[in-house]
């Protein structure tokens, strides 16, 4: 679901040096799919899935993002919540990383009102509840609580 956000990304952040992406699947069809929706020209991609495959890395992308050994300038991601939480705690913690993450969530109105959508978010010493749908859906990945 939050992939579908990544073509406005790379196409506002195309002026960057050099800009790199990391997409994790769990299955291999799901990756096989991706040049159908996904315009990632000059854009160095690589994929991780669950499944057994011979063609992508096999595993999860925060395990994909540890055998490159980078240290990113900068990182916006999407994704399950235990993935972003690895992804914080495995680099943006620990290196002092600026992030933004994509959030997803159940959205029973999509508007606001029934706050079925929140996520807990630090705001100076205080803990606060969020909207996805109307306060995000992107949130700064050291404000998000895991």
């Amino acid at each position: 679901i939050g992939i579908c956000g990544v073509n406005l990304l790379l196409k506002n952040i195309k002026k960057c040096n050099k800009t790199e992406l990391f997409l994790g699947f769990n299955q291999f069809r799901e990756a096989s799919d991706l040049s159908k929706f996904l315009k990632t020209d000059n854009v160095k991609s690589h994929i991780a899935v669950l499944e057994k495959n011979k063609r992508y890395f096999q595993g999860n992308v925060v395990e994909l993002i540890k055998t490159q050994k980078i240290r990113p300038d900068m990182i916006f991601a999407c994704g399950p919540e235990m993935m972003l939480a690895g992804l914080y705690h495995n680099f943006i913690h620990k290196y002092n990383i600026p992030a933004f993450f994509s959030l997803e969530n159940i959205m029973a109105c999509g508007i606001g009102t029934c706050m079925g959508c929140t996520i807990k978010i630090k705001e100076g010493n205080k803990i606060k509840q969020k909207r996805v749908c109307k306060d995000g859906p992107v949130f700064k990945a050291e404000n998000i609580v895991f």
